[in-house]
């Protein structure tokens, strides 16, 4: 590819991320190519250079969505409001997770795959598993949201953060991060990620907990559904 086709093919589509907005995940790594063109091209502006799999994987996106997408599905309400139908609020511990919206709940234990998935140096990332914990409810519960404005509540701040900018320089937590943009562009939805403190995450917090008993759940939740939804499953990482 050569450097000037690069930059005008991501110009396009910064433009076309002003209406399908959860497209910007996918720019990133495109972007990220085309700064290092830059840096070692020169004034050789058409001179070739390979496209990377990450590339390619980021423009095959979006050729299959704008070949899927009918001109339509991304229209947003006007403006944000704060309702316990349009809020979405998750949690994950050591055990498992837990997502509520409205009156609708579900949760689940960690299988050995996705800790696997989580584990560091040292230790498990909590980011990595707050951030599955929420993208997995969006994939549960996203066909509802159409055309609506969907705020997140997470209590952990660098997962807040790294969806703030939907850019992480953690692989499995961007390819998390790509994953939620493909549900919200599919779906049609529009999504913040707001941060709240630990303490006031009742219910979700509760729904991570081995320990957890619906008799609990409803002392806090008086009108949650008898019993839980069934959470869509992720794909693999790599698909992602």
């Amino acid at each position: 590819m050569h450097a000037e086709a690069a930059q005008s093919l991501v110009g396009k589509l910064n433009f076309a991320v002003r209406v399908v907005r959860p497209g910007r995940a996918y720019l990133r790594r495109l972007i990220a190519r085309i700064t290092e063109l830059s840096a070692t091209s020169g004034s050789a502006r058409w001179s070739q250079h390979a496209v990377t799999p990450s590339m390619r994987l980021d423009i095959r996106w979006w050729r299959q969505f704008m070949a899927q997408w009918n001109g339509v599905g991304l229209l947003y309400q006007r403006e944000w409001t704060d309702a316990p139908s349009i809020e979405l609020h998750t949690d994950a511990s050591g055990w498992g997770y837990g997502a509520v919206h409205g009156r609708c709940w579900y949760r689940g234990q960690w299988t050995p795959e996705q800790r696997s998935l989580a584990m560091r140096a040292e230790c498990e990332s909590m980011p990595f598993l707050e951030l599955h914990a929420l993208v997995q409810a969006a994939a549960t519960w996203g066909r509802a949201w159409r055309g609506q404005k969907i705020t997140f509540h997470c209590d952990c701040a660098s997962m807040v953060s790294a969806c703030a900018s939907m850019s992480s320089p953690e692989p499995s937590v961007q390819a998390l991060l790509r994953h939620l943009s493909t549900v919200a562009a599919l779906h049609g939805f529009d999504f913040r990620v707001r941060h709240i403190a630990g303490v006031t995450n009742v219910v979700a917090d509760l729904l991570s907990r081995p320990d957890f008993s619906v008799q609990r759940l409803l002392a806090v939740l008086p009108n949650a559904h008898p019993r839980p939804y069934k959470p869509v499953p992720l794909p693999p990482l790599a698909d992602m």
